[in-house]
């Protein structure tokens, strides 16, 4: 072991995550990690993954097939359309809760993030007027609502962290990200692995 390093046993190991240039991971360490079922999830320097080493799927076929039926089916919008109002109330709800500390500490804020629930929580109303024979058929009347909702809450993010953190909206790829986008991208990449690693593990 190289002074400076640390030892950890697998059985206290969940998942790894490699966020690194010039890593190297040994077949016997893969060995090991795939025996315990222990995924290892490859990330870019945005914290964007790139790469799964996962053990071999242990899913059931009948599970998958169903998964499919529904996503050509009236089921796979009413699923999509449960998922997407959920978040877009979760999102609310959390801009809510930080509008309630600040309505004595900062007026001016409060009001912002008021207007910015108001308008997310309308556009979660829209979900339910959404209908359609598939997901492909209504994807894009989906992609609309949650953009607005993602720009709102945003915009609200951008009151609560103020100016002087250089964040004012979200970015994406190629342009020039402040600490706050910097973090956000870390901790999409983390929640995509994990979310990934987790419809494996259920047969998807």
């Amino acid at each position: 072991r190289r002074r400076g390093a640390h030892a950890h046993h697998p059985s206290g190991v969940g998942r790894l995550v490699v966020q690194a240039i010039g890593v190297v991971v040994s077949t016997t360490v893969l060995r090991e990690l795939a025996r315990r079922a222990i995924p290892i999830h490859f990330l870019d320097w945005r914290g964007a993954p790139f790469g799964e080493f996962e053990p071999p799927a242990r899913g059931s076929p009948t599970i998958l097939r169903g998964q499919l039926r529904a996503y050509d089916g009236p089921l796979g919008v009413q699923v999509a359309r449960e998922m997407l109002s959920a978040k877009g109330k979760n999102q609310a709800e959390l801009i809510r809760l930080y509008e309630r500390h600040r309505r004595r500490t900062d007026p001016g804020v409060a009001r912002k993030l008021d207007e910015a629930v108001m308008l997310m929580q309308r556009n979660v109303r829209a979900f339910d007027a959404i209908d359609g024979p598939c997901v492909d058929a209504v994807r894009g009347r989906f992609l609309a609502i949650e953009g607005r909702i993602a720009a709102a809450h945003f915009r609200a993010i951008a009151a609560l962290v103020g100016a002087e953190h250089g964040f004012s909206a979200r970015t994406r790829q190629g342009e020039d990200f402040d600490p706050i986008n910097s973090l956000l991208d870390y901790a999409y990449g983390l929640l995509s692995a994990f979310n990934l690693a987790g419809m494996i593990a259920a047969g998807h």
